[in-house]
């Protein structure tokens, strides 16, 4: 009786690891919860958003930044692509991280206190606009971003709370005025690499 039970121990063991091997497999990726691990806690403050560049070499001063078009302070105003300023007022590429716990944070615009917001026009889709909106109190999934450790050289990925796609330039392009929008994550493209630079207590 004893060889039996074994028998049917190691059977029901063996179903269940083949059960929970089978969910794994048919669990869709964006469905599975981000390790603590691979999250990346920076200290509250003025941030510079830097891309790595297609070159994938971080050359703080001469790639760009994302940036605020034209100062604006409007909810919608248009967040791009634009090189580096260090003169004149550049508040608008300055970034203000604030730490809300659980690895989430709130990216707000120094110059006109508004959040990066992911558009949710057309729900949670590829491609969605990244620009500015009046910050909610109640701190919206759209506009609460986690850091993802890249793994190489610092570099991060920004990932929308509300629908996990990540922080992007659009097409992969490299110039002044490239949309930013986001996109289903990966950890290849320079276009998701992301480099932020503290420049200042906020």
């Amino acid at each position: 009786m004893r060889i039996v039970s074994r028998s049917r121990s190691a059977v029901a063991a063996l179903c269940a690891a083949v059960t929970v091997a089978v969910l794994a497999v048919a669990s869709p990726a964006t469905a599975a919860p981000v390790s603590p691990a691979a999250q990346v806690t920076i200290s509250n403050g003025i941030w510079v958003i830097n891309t790595v560049g297609p070159d994938g070499v971080l050359q703080y001063g001469f790639d760009r930044v994302v940036d605020v078009a034209g100062w604006s302070f409007d909810d919608r105003g248009r967040v791009h692509m634009w090189d580096f300023r260090n003169n004149g007022n550049f508040d608008n590429q300055r970034w203000n991280f604030i730490n809300l716990g659980q690895g989430l944070y709130q990216i707000k615009n120094k110059n006109s206190s508004k959040c990066l917001d992911k558009s949710m026009d057309n729900g949670n889709v590829d491609g969605a606009l990244v620009y500015q909106f009046s910050c909610a109190a109640n701190h919206p999934s759209n506009q609460v971003w986690y850091l993802d450790n890249l793994g190489l050289n610092g570099y991060l990925r920004i990932r929308s709370w509300a629908d996990n796609r990540c922080l992007d330039i659009r097409g992969k392009v490299d110039a002044d005025d490239a949309t930013v929008q986001v996109y289903g994550c990966n950890s290849t493209g320079w276009n998701q690499a992301w480099a932020p630079k503290y420049w200042s207590a906020s």
